[in-house]
């Protein structure tokens, strides 16, 4: 095997090349990133200046597997700068990625700066919201994002079959939808009308797509939001069920029925068999904090209680313990 030592710098940088190739279409990434790299390390490690090329596209291939495996930032950055030098040398160079088609090197510089700007977003749970102090941050960039794809003239990625993408105006409307969702989320509690006109806008959006798990928690959001009665226990308009108003279990005899059904949409509602009546977040946290208020109150009383049974327990206790003590004295005489 000793031959190969006296293999020029370009032979030894070309087999490393095809050998990324090889072990590419086998599906190994891994291996063929290990063989571009050496490949790109032979080349412009050489005195040659016509090796250049090669090199520079040899670790253009690798930062595009890597970006495969690891999409991250300073992966996607690597991969611009390679794309950019090489682009110098030859501005029409194209790129051999398994794909039905070559792809522009020129091309794909354009798209990496979108592609790293959907992959840098955060995911986020919208069940979770309140857990996020930068949820409104989020819902921008998702905004901007999406308006980055929606100017993009390309109806699909260059590389959507490398990294599962789906087009860049179904991922936009996704975006959008999303942003529209936790701006929703954040500002129900002040003004539920604005947050119910931005579910509204977000159904619009995710209509075009099947996403239905969104799809279905915006819907259920916009109903709970749209959702305004009046309070049966103080009678003021609220609007936002399960955040300005609940419902309650209650019973109610037919009369009562009868007589306040007409006195506002939904005051009170009947659902497997049971009655519940609308209460606002106001009266719901008065009781709440007065039942908690007596609940405290009782179990002080019980606690005061038990120690005082304690306290007698313990006298009888000591007093038996005395009378076995002088029975015993009694005995031993």
């Amino acid at each position: 095997m000793s031959w190969k030592i006296w293999k020029d710098a370009k032979s030894r940088a070309e087999e490393e090349y095809q050998k990324g190739i090889n072990e590419r279409n086998k599906g190994n990434i891994d291996e063929a990133i290990k063989h571009f790299q050496n490949a790109a390390e032979i080349a412009l490690g050489s005195n040659d200046p016509s090796l250049k090329e090669k090199g520079i596209l040899a670790s253009v291939m690798a930062s595009m597997y890597q970006v495969i495996k690891q999409p991250y930032v300073t992966v996607f950055e690597k991969l611009k700068l390679s794309l950019i030098e090489l682009l110098k040398l030859n501005p029409n160079v194209e790129l051999d990625l398994a794909l039905p088609y070559k792809i522009k090197a020129l091309d794909l510089v354009r798209e990496i700066d979108i592609l790293k700007d959907i992959y840098v977003l955060p995911q986020i749970n919208l069940n979770e919201i309140h857990k996020y102090n930068n949820a409104e941050a989020i819902a921008n960039n998702y905004e901007t994002v999406a308006k980055e794809l929606l100017s993009y003239d390309k109806e699909n990625f260059l590389v959507r079959d490398l990294l599962k993408l789906g087009k860049p105006m179904d991922i936009a409307f996704k975006l959008l939808a999303l942003s529209r969702i936790i701006k929703a989320l954040i500002i129900v509690s002040e003004e539920p009308g604005k947050a119910a006109e931005l579910y509204s806008e977000a159904l619009g959006y995710l209509t075009q797509l099947q996403d239905h798990e969104t799809m279905d928690f915006a819907k259920k959001k916009l109903e709970e939001t749209s959702k305004a009665t009046k309070c049966w226990i103080c009678g003021r308009n609220v609007q936002g069920e399960n955040v300005h108003f609940i419902y309650l279990q209650t019973t109610m005899t037919p009369f009562i029925k009868r007589s306040y059904r007409s006195d506002a949409p939904d005051i009170f509602i009947e659902k497997d068999s049971a009655t519940y009546i609308a209460v606002c977040k106001s009266c719901y946290s008065a009781m709440y904090n007065l039942s908690d208020e007596i609940s405290k109150y009782y179990y002080q009383l019980a606690i005061k209680a038990l120690k005082e049974v304690e306290a007698r327990l313990l006298l009888e206790i000591e007093q038996l313990k005395r009378e076995i003590r002088s029975i015993k004295i009694s005995l031993s005489r």
